[in-house]
């Protein structure tokens, strides 16, 4: 067990709120907007030094630039001044004559959602920066819900530096594991943790109260707020607290739909599998529902990002709510060393590498020295767990973190013999490039065996279908949520997909039950249909179903003429909604109506593009 030297009660966060809580009412209204700031950072200078990063820094003396160099050596130069209430000039930038100041257009193309982190958290973007949140406005009682939401992650975000030291947002000796794998927390550490979570919670109850439809950056506050006691449900089980982390969690947790949707997932797996998921919503609900309801627990969820962390994988390969273990071929304090952070591709080919030789150089590898250097692979690759089943594939980037090399240990372990699924919210890369080599099951997408010819591939379709008619949970359907639609979209992507590939199949009556289903539980009168639901008034038409696909066509002309342009979503990477996409919308829906000779359709279509382009 861990001493307690590095135990610190909140008695200094308490003198830190005291000394100037009374400058801090309000303060946080007199800054620039991020993107202000941005611009004015790419009129007016540009950096000194090659190879250096850069990055704002929003605290309590104003805005100014973070400069790092390729040795993370990193400076802080200030551009804007609190106390000043004005741009000042920064010595250590280059300033830029008039006619080389570049445009914003230069921004990166995730700017409106880094600018959000800033606009919700009075102070960001450096390491610490949520002790100054929480001296400045713990105390007080009178703030916007924006604010609210960001003390409540400035509280999340100080709990979590406290099990882990070692990202970005932490100061260096904040926390109580010092990067150590393995340890325990005291019974002081394990106090003071759970203050700072139920302080976080606290704040998000604050944030549901007053603005229960607040968007937060994973949905609305709710969500956020449950996400986030799970999450710390997470935090103590990987550093050996079970006990402790078990009491974190509420019996009331996620609304019926969320609860739904965790079943939804969890019931598109094969027994005994394996699930890959990637971000907040489709593992912490999952989790939430086999931990406290007992829910599919034979389906081992693996989350992508997380297995980046070596104690992540030292517990889950335990499997520790009742699913079968895993069998890895790394031990835990091998997977604790430096060298598996990443593996480095060869520059020229040395051939085809098996996954198999790969692990078992990576260990001897590791053996050489506690902190090895890059490890060095082959691009492609071969999984071949047994002499029936092989998979060739090329990786799509030059590299793996070692989330990447931890899920290749887990295939040549268990796949073909072990059902392995990727949720279908998983990004490309947690696929790391075997998406081609799975098909659609439900919520997922399975990994098919080299063996699967064209009857296999129909079948799974057929149990995607049956997964939608027969064990798809609608609950919580019944009523609109702004928070909800995303995973309302998702659904119905899914839906019109499997109804295509069915009729592609030559099932038109399975293939129309599905298009049904899809209209049936999400009714334009609570779903506003959107263009994803393009496909499936085309195959409404494609199966000479006129008048159901006229129905969508026309309900989805009305709304793409009529409703209000949708907010843009912090959660999303792409622009949800805009005047030009509804443009191309309708001209699809025109196209389609010609193509099908309905006459009422193509007269509606021209009526809104004359309306509104």
């Amino acid at each position: 067990m861990m001493g307690s030297t590095l135990f610190r009660t909140g008695v200094v966060l308490m003198a830190l709120a005291l000394h100037g809580q009374a400058n801090a009412q309000h303060k946080y209204q007199s800054y620039p907007d991020y993107l202000e700031v941005l611009d004015h950072a790419y009129a007016n200078y540009r950096l000194k030094c090659d190879g250096c990063t850069v990055s704002l820094v929003k605290d309590p003396e104003g805005w100014a630039v973070a400069i790092s160099d390729p040795q993370y050596n990193r400076k802080v130069q200030r551009i804007w001044s609190h106390s000043k209430g004005k741009y000042v000039t920064s010595k250590g930038l280059i300033q830029l004559a008039k006619e080389e100041a570049r445009s914003p257009l230069e921004r990166n193309a995730d700017t409106p959602w880094t600018a959000s982190y800033y606009r919700f958290c009075p102070y960001y973007g450096y390491p610490g920066w949520f002790l100054d949140v929480i001296r400045e406005y713990e105390q007080q009682r009178t703030l916007p819900d924006s604010i609210v939401y960001g003390v409540a992650r400035a509280y999340a975000s100080a709990a979590r530096c406290r099990i882990s030291d070692q990202v970005g947002d932490c100061p260096m000796g904040y926390g109580f594991t010092e990067g150590e794998e393995g340890d325990q927390l005291s019974p002081e550490e394990i106090a003071e943790y759970m203050r700072l979570a139920a302080e976080c919670t606290a704040w998000y109850d604050r944030l549901v109260d007053m603005a229960p439809h607040f968007g937060t950056h994973v949905g609305e506050a709710a969500l956020k707020r449950d996400n986030e006691i799970v999450s710390n449900y997470i935090d103590l089980l990987l550093v050996q607290n079970e006990q402790e982390a078990r009491a974190m969690l509420r019996d009331d947790l996620y609304t019926p739909f969320y609860r739904a949707m965790a079943r939804n997932y969890l019931n598109s797996c094969d027994s005994n599998a394996v699930l890959f998921t990637n971000g907040d919503t489709d593992s912490f609900p999952l989790w939430y529902m086999q931990v406290v309801e007992g829910v599919r627990r034979d389906v081992l969820i693996l989350n992508v990002s997380l297995l980046n962390l070596p104690r992540y994988i030292r517990v889950m390969r335990k499997a520790p709510w009742g699913a079968t273990p895993l069998d890895l071929a790394l031990s835990d304090k091998e997977w604790a060393l430096k060298g598996t952070e990443f593996a480095w591709c060869s520059k020229e080919s040395g051939g085809v590498m098996n996954v198999d030789a790969l692990l078992a150089g990576l260990r001897s590898h590791l053996a050489v020295s506690n902190s090895p250097g890059p490890y060095m692979i082959e691009r492609d690759l071969e999984l071949a767990p047994n002499e029936a089943h092989t998979i060739a594939w090329q990786l799509p980037k030059p590299y793996l973190y070692r989330s990447g090399i931890a899920t290749l240990d887990i295939l040549q372990a268990h796949a073909f013999e072990r059902p392995v699924h990727w949720a279908i919210t998983c990004s490309e890369e947690c696929y790391i490039g075997l998406g081609p080599h799975t098909e659609v099951q439900g919520l997922t997408k399975r990994l098919m065996g080299p063996d699967a010819d064209g009857s296999r591939l129909q079948e799974q379709v057929r149990r995607s279908a049956t997964f939608y008619l027969q064990d798809f949970d609608p609950a919580g359907l019944q009523s609109f949520s702004p928070g909800k639609d995303m995973i309302v979209d998702n659904y119905i992507l899914q839906l019109g997909n499997t109804a295509e590939a069915l009729m592609q199949q030559g099932d038109s009556v399975l293939a129309l039950q599905v298009l049904d289903r899809a209209v049936d539980i999400f009714p334009d009168s609570v779903w506003a249909f959107k263009r994803y639901h393009l496909l499936i008034l085309e195959t409404y038409y494609a199966l000479g179903r006129h008048e159901q696909g006229d129905r969508v066509a026309l309900a989805l002309v009305k709304n793409m003429k009529e409703s209000p342009i949708e907010p843009a979503h912090y959660t999303m990477g792409s622009v949800v909604d805009s005047p030009m996409l509804r443009r191309l919308v309708l001209e699809r829906i025109l196209s389609v109506g010609e193509g099908h000779q309905r006459t009422v359709v193509i007269a509606a279509a021209k009526a809104a593009l004359d309306a509104r382009w």
